[in-house]
């Protein structure tokens, strides 16, 4: 429970801050996390946040390493 909470509060932190592209990473590192704890819902929708931030930001780097992560995770 501290992992996710400390994920959440970064998120927020990082959404307050105005540095989308720290929360988008953020979101795919807790998302990567609850995929691991069987929690496959949440995971997805962070994971489908973090690449919608990614595509936006034009961060395509970011979005391939978000796809091999992904992959691993699974």
């Amino acid at each position: 429970a501290e992992v996710e909470a400390a994920f959440r509060q970064a998120i927020e932190l990082f959404e307050q801050w105005g540095t989308p592209s720290e929360r988008a990473r953020t979101e795919c590192d807790l998302g990567l996390w609850l995929s691991g704890q069987d929690r496959i819902e949440e995971a997805d929708q962070l994971l489908a946040d973090a690449r919608a931030t990614y595509e936006e930001l034009g961060a395509l780097g970011r979005l391939e390493v978000l796809a091999a992560r992904r992959e691993v995770a699974r």
